[in-house]
């Protein structure tokens, strides 16, 4: 009777190692698994920022383009203006100059 309760003991308690052996496996199993889905969310996350910081720097490059354009333009139009406005006071300095002349 006590050999057998001793049997059963021992045999509860190699089920309970097991168990623990068994719940050790599956942890570790959880643990990697989560290791790899950090890991994933990390890289993603990464390529995510590279991505909109490319865009970002894309959006900023045109956008100095285009007023570089815009201020370019304006120059022009007023080396224009000027250009215009300079003809248009020579020319009332010519005319008055031959009314002079003319008197």
């Amino acid at each position: 009777m006590v050999s057998e309760m001793l049997g059963s003991v021992l045999e509860k308690e190699n089920e309970v190692s097991k168990n623990e052996q068994q719940a050790k496996a599956q942890a570790e199993q959880i643990i990697k698994a989560a290791e790899a889905k950090a890991k994933e969310i990390i890289e993603n996350a990464e390529k995510e920022a590279l991505t909109q910081r490319k865009e970002t720097d894309e959006k900023a490059s045109l956008q100095a383009k285009e007023l570089c354009e815009k201020a370019e333009t304006q120059a022009v139009q007023a080396v224009e203006g000027l250009k215009q406005s300079s003809e248009s006071k020579l020319d009332e300095a010519a005319k008055a100059v031959k009314e002079i002349i003319l008197k």
